[in-house]
């Protein structure tokens, strides 16, 4: 192996390791969050501050477009096979969105 794999070959295992660590924090990061956000609903609480953050449970519900739907529709919309109307709701699924937002004062 040249030096120049080898290099390669170390910086690649060092990436790979580094990945591995960010999955643990993230999966930290996350528990941590969902503990707070349980904490905060059994105090009845959805902003709370500190000196250093501020906290707040956010709800919301999340429109998308259901994608084989709106395909699905266009299709025969093109190919004329479907007349009248179309029912946009028919092809909006709405998803709830529930997470903290945490955010320094600094």
């Amino acid at each position: 192996m040249t030096k120049a794999e080898e290099k390669m070959s170390d910086l690649m295992e060092e990436i790979l390791d580094k990945k591995e660590s960010l999955k643990i924090i993230e999966n930290d990061l996350d528990s941590l969050k969902n503990q707070l956000i349980e904490v905060m609903i059994n105090n009845k609480l959805i902003k709370f501050n500190t000196y250093t953050a501020s906290a707040t449970i956010m709800n919301f519900d999340r429109s998308s477009l259901i994608k084989d739907e709106v395909l699905m529709t266009v299709n025969s919309v093109n190919k004329g096979t479907l007349q009248g109307k179309i029912d946009i709701a028919d092809l909006i699924k709405v998803s709830p969105v529930h997470f903290v937002l945490v955010r320094s004062k600094e």
